[in-house]
């Protein structure tokens, strides 16, 4: 770990050679986000600014909007509904173990278990997988609505993975010699709405020629001439809604 200011939050000697797994701040931030706390800190320095009284009552101050960037980013149609699929098979499994172990289909398990990019795959070899994808989530859907489980009543992954198979291709049942086989069109120039189904939150934004895929944030700050300025509150918002 070589970033100062997390050493002296964790306090820890600066020359101690120490580090932790990335995906631990991924779930200390998820953690602060789900019980309702990603301002605490934040909001306690601001206080403590007002008892120092370098914060005034009354005093002048701005907002502006700034975007903020998403890593998804927008990711080709195959890999998007490949993670659709995805969070639904994760869902079962952490709500309902025992459901996922005996009801889902063990190529299903291993298929979504492994990582995958369609980067290098032809066309044809695309429409294919998108074909074997949407398969497997109209399967999982048929799957939970013939054998219910009370612990997945409400699938919230389920959903979204049926959005995004309506906003990104088209689905045509095929019937050969008394088999159904899916047929798949991808849809050119999709509105999506959804960029990345663990975070539906996540919209295109459009201001002025700038878009960008992620969300903005408002940022409020005292304004007072020949002073320094502070931060006095930060307004979290989806990119395409006004202002």
């Amino acid at each position: 770990m070589r970033r100062i200011d997390w050493k002296i939050a964790l306090r820890l000697p600066i020359q101690q050679n120490v580090s932790f797994d990335p995906s631990t701040l991924c779930y200390f931030r998820k953690r602060l986000k789900e019980n309702d706390k990603m301002s605490l800190i934040f909001d306690k320095i601001v206080r403590l600014a007002q008892d120092k009284g370098f914060i005034r009552r009354g005093t002048r101050q701005r907002i502006d909007a700034t975007h903020i960037l998403s890593h998804v980013n927008r990711i080709s149609t195959t890999d998007l509904l490949f993670r659709a699929v995805r969070c639904v098979v994760e869902e079962i499994e952490k709500k309902d173990p025992a459901y996922y172990g005996k009801e889902v289909p063990e190529h299903i398990k291993e298929r979504y278990s492994n990582s995958f990019s369609s980067f290098g795959l032809s066309k044809e070899q695309r429409g294919e997988k998108q074909a074997e994808i949407v398969e497997d989530g109209l399967y999982l859907k048929t799957l939970l609505e013939k054998v219910p489980s009370e612990k997945l009543v409400e699938m919230k992954q389920l959903s979204i993975m049926e959005t995004i198979f309506d906003e990104n291709v088209k689905i045509r049942e095929k019937e050969i010699d008394k088999r159904v086989f899916i047929e798949v069109e991808e849809i050119e120039g999709p509105k999506q709405t959804i960029f990345d189904p663990r975070d539906p939150s996540i919209k295109l934004g459009i201001k002025g020629k700038k878009s960008w895929v992620g969300s903005k944030c408002h940022v409020v700050e005292t304004a007072e001439k020949g002073k320094i300025n502070f931060l006095t509150d930060m307004i979290y918002q989806r990119s395409n809604e006004d202002d």
